[in-house]
């Protein structure tokens, strides 16, 4: 059986790896601090399309802000540190829960 912390690093790696490679380069780019109007400037797309995909990010996530993201992708790096990555897993999203919620601090 896995201890909380145990279960939280293996949510967070596969939320993680639900992300597209576009939603990826954006969350890199937020984790950097930069602004959306940079962030489209350095991707060349438009203002809009980066909105759309943190907003998608985020859903995914189940961050609601800048700073849950930067933790949450803290602590997948962290497990895939470790040299454990997460395997393809199916999941019901309505029975995860938001990030904020189980924030180890």
């Amino acid at each position: 059986m896995l201890g909380i912390k145990e279960e939280f690093f293996m949510f967070a790696a596969v939320l993680v790896s639900a992300l597209t490679p576009m939603e990826k380069q954006v969350s890199t780019e937020i984790v950097l601090g930069k602004a959306n109007k940079r962030i489209a400037g350095d991707l060349f797309v438009s203002q809009r399309t980066v909105e759309a995909h943190r907003a998608n990010l985020f859903q995914k996530l189940r961050v609601r802000n800048a700073l849950e993201l930067v933790q949450l992708l803290e602590l997948s790096r962290s497990r895939l540190d470790q040299g454990r990555q997460a395997g393809p897993v199916w999941f019901c999203s309505s029975s995860m829960p938001s990030i904020s919620c189980c924030l180890l601090k």
